[in-house]
């Protein structure tokens, strides 16, 4: 999908595919992401350093955990390469392409400064949807507090499905119905 990377020496890096998405740094590979789910990734890369940081978001085709996974790839070697940054497919050193993708890129942004973990780790969690809520009502519905009746004064309601599944709960039941389940709290 992306890669600034010498097939003939292994330099460099790369996001494929292989048995799922996959990093390569130099001789180091790093599993990253679901076949099926949209996800983020953010590479970090300290000008002279042997090591790339490895920021992720919604990385399991089933996980409930929505935190950030975070790994350091560290390359045995230095890297001495020209080769160009492309997207969808591989330049060799003759000038042509090899191992074309089919895909979508969502969003990329490359900054020349390096921006810290903390900043790095707060891009990653950032899932770049656009949400958009309709007003539908007042005094509609009737709000989930335990012990009234209160209802809601205002009411609005995404337009669209939310770009990320969720499941209702780790238990695979509905024991307890909706209230007790681990979607409620993420809604």
């Amino acid at each position: 999908m992306a890669a600034c990377f010498e097939e003939e020496g292994n330099e460099g890096f790369r996001l494929r595919y292989m048995n799922g998405p996959n990093i390569q740094w130099g001789d180091k590979n790093y599993g990253v992401g679901s076949t099926n789910r949209r996800g983020m990734c953010v590479l970090r890369h300290i000008k002279g350093s042997n090591r790339l940081h490895v920021y992720a978001f919604n990385t399991s085709e089933q996980s409930l955990d929505e935190t950030i996974t975070y790994t350091e790839l560290n390359r045995s070697r230095d890297t001495s390469t020209s080769i160009p940054l492309t997207f969808g497919a591989v330049k060799y050193p003759d000038g042509g392409y090899d191992y074309y993708a089919t895909g979508w890129i969502h969003w990329c942004k490359i900054w020349y400064q390096d921006l810290g973990d903390y900043n790095a780790r707060l891009l990653a969690a950032w899932p770049h949807e656009v949400w958009r809520a309709e007003y539908c009502g007042t005094n509609r519905y009737r709000l989930g507090i335990s012990g009234t009746s209160a209802r809601a004064k205002l009411t609005f309601i995404l337009n669209n499905l939310l770009e990320y599944g969720r499941w209702m709960n780790s238990s695979y039941s509905n024991a307890g119905g909706y209230p007790a389940t681990n979607l409620r709290e993420v809604l």
